[in-house]
């Protein structure tokens, strides 16, 4: 399992960089289009479901007045196949405690652009 310090994903190239081998499996298209101007609203985590350390999604369907910036809160140590599928995120944080992401976990989140 590959161990990894605190990062913020703002693209999904980043994450297709990080997921070598690495449980991200395949994400949604990459575009070298600018990013929209981030929301700066950060999605609370109390919305989150959090089962034993690992992130399963939202508790209720998403709603897109929570925000779109989604930091994973300290203690996550996964987060579970399609758990954030389809939901414009425009940047994720995770944290040090975060070892694994499943597939498909951020599958559609076409919000996230490329930024290199």
């Amino acid at each position: 399992m590959k161990n990894f310090t605190k990062i913020t994903l703002s693209s999904i190239c980043a994450c297709l960089l990080l997921g070598g081998g690495f449980g991200i499996g395949y994400v949604s298209r990459c575009t070298s289009n600018p990013a929209p101007p981030p929301s700066e609203k950060v999605i609370d985590e109390s919305l989150l479901e959090i089962e034993e350390g690992v992130l399963c999604g939202f508790k209720t369907p998403y709603n897109y007045s929570w925000g779109t910036k989604l930091v994973v809160p300290d203690g996550v140590t996964e987060i579970s196949h399609i758990a954030f599928q389809h939901i414009p995120l425009t940047s994720v944080t995770f944290p040090d405690s975060l070892t694994w992401i499943d597939s498909s976990a951020f599958n559609y989140c076409t919000a996230l652009h490329c930024t290199q």
